[in-house]
């Protein structure tokens, strides 16, 4: 069951390059069974909105669901806001190879 990386799908054809597929594409020949870096890169992925949706139960005061849509937004904000220090650590070992010793350079 060899597939593909996700860059090759027809849904990832209409996304803008976010530079997360070059990695991806390297990422396969090395790890063709493993899915985590796949994982990873779609979590990543800045180039696609992010869509508030919080469905209102009919028992659910308009209080209640008030809340629960702050919530999710502060979740989405967390999220959002920690997507590029996740970026970096993925994009910085993808194109150096430091040494031990060495002071590694920051781009």
């Amino acid at each position: 069951q060899n597939k593909l990386p996700s860059t090759a799908s027809k849904e990832a054809a209409d996304v803008v390059s976010d530079g997360l597929s070059e990695i991806e594409k390297i990422s396969y020949f090395r790890f063709t069974e493993d899915d985590r870096l796949h994982e990873v890169c779609r979590m990543l992925r800045s180039s696609q909105s992010i869509y508030l949706k919080v469905e209102k139960a009919p028992e659910v005061s308009e209080l209640d669901h008030r809340h629960k849509l702050q919530m999710r937004l502060l979740a989405l904000c967390r999220r959002t806001l920690a997507n590029s220090v996740g970026r970096g650590m993925l994009s910085l070992a993808t194109c150096l190879e430091p040494l031990m010793a060495e002071v590694l350079p920051i781009p």
